[in-house]
């Protein structure tokens, strides 16, 4: 019922700056995922960005991790903080 507007974000991400990663140029967003993740009683957004970039001559990918909550606020993380952020949201409510 509550639901975070994914496909909105989706489009949204699109217009994002690159992220900002010293040394590195040529950013492409190349791939994005978007789901629902249902956590402790809650159901958040979750979209993976993967953007490929050249740093030192070499191709690189970066994967960033957009969580949006379910009052329309959203995140930037890594895949390894994504638990600890849902459960920081929740702590607040």
């Amino acid at each position: 019922q509550n639901l975070p507007d994914l496909r909105g974000f989706v489009e949204k991400v699109k217009t994002f700056d690159p992220p900002k990663v010293e040394g590195a140029s040529g950013f492409v967003l190349k791939n994005m995922d978007a789901q629902y993740t249902k956590y402790k009683d809650y159901v958040f957004g979750e979209v993976s960005c993967t953007w490929q970039y050249e740093e030192d001559g070499q191709k690189r990918t970066l994967w960033l991790y957009h969580v949006i909550f379910p009052d329309g606020t959203h995140t930037e993380e890594g895949v390894r903080e994504f638990y600890l952020t849902l459960d920081d949201w929740i702590s607040k409510q």
